[in-house]
């Protein structure tokens, strides 16, 4: 004799995304448009002085959290009270997606997922592949419907131009995805109440501490896809981890104006 089942609040279909975006709006308007078509929701985190992210959000139509906690407390960049706003206002019913705003999914981002065997109980990094210019970028762009990464079903490519970035394999704790992507379960963060960790310094190490709350065989590195990560020059590691240091990501380098936002008025 079979009995009814209460259906599980939890999907591996469903995926959400949250994006902090503070004096990024240059690489928000570039990534947001390849982005969108990849997840069932996302929400850009940003602050009330940002106006030009705002307007970004208006062009595409989607939800702008804004908050000031950012420099709450003395902060130089506090990334993970955004990331925790962002979180709050998604469903958090399947997989969440924390993305960086200079980062590009590829065109088959979600049929790679697919091939990944993802499981409930880990949290997943991956590579990314540095793209240091506003000029590469656009060849890139011509280039990206021409050359998906994903080709002859089993082999992921990437330009030999463009050089795929480092992994942080931490001598005591092991391989952490840090923060330009990070995917996990929500059914996971809700079993043991986990937020985003919420220091009083920069964007330093809130990822990597987000990460250890996974044990070592947990926090995994997906080999069937890498994103793109936008720079708009070469830049040291951790040149904007107090705020944005490094030249706008326009045309000329000349910091951009915010988007126009024409059709209907709300």
């Amino acid at each position: 004799m079979s009995y009814p089942t209460t259906p599980s609040k939890y999907t591996d279909t469903r995926l959400e995304a949250v994006v902090v975006c503070e004096s990024y709006s240059d690489f928000l308007e570039e990534t947001l448009p390849y982005n969108l078509p990849h997840v069932d929701r996302l929400v850009v985190v940003t602050s009330h002085d940002d106006e030009h992210t705002r307007a970004v959000c208006t062009k595409w139509s989607v939800e702008c959290v804004v908050t000031d906690m950012f420099t709450e407390g003395g902060r130089s960049f506090g990334k993970g009270p955004a990331i925790n706003m962002g979180l709050s206002s998604l469903r958090c019913t399947g997989w969440l997606l924390q993305l960086d705003a200079d980062i590009v999914l590829p065109l088959t981002f979600r049929n790679m997922l697919d091939k990944a065997g993802l499981q409930r109980d880990h949290i997943y990094g991956c590579e990314r592949a540095n793209i240091t210019s506003y000029h590469r970028w656009t060849h890139f762009k011509a280039e990206y419907h021409r050359n998906p990464q994903f080709s002859h079903r089993c082999l992921v490519n990437t330009p030999g131009d463009i050089a795929i970035g480092a992994n942080l394999v931490h001598k005591e704790y092991g391989y952490c995805p840090i923060g330009f992507f990070q995917l996990w379960h929500s059914e996971y963060m809700q079993k043991y109440g986990l937020r985003y960790p919420e220091t009083h310094g920069s964007a330093e190490n809130e990822d990597v501490v987000w990460a250890l709350r996974w044990p070592r065989r947990k926090r995994t590195l997906l080999p069937t896809l890498r994103v793109f990560h936008l720079e708009s020059e070469p830049a040291p590691m951790g040149a904007n981890w107090k705020g944005r240091k490094t030249k706008p990501f326009t045309v000329d380098g000349n910091p951009p104006t915010a988007p126009a936002c024409e059709g209907y008025q709300y």
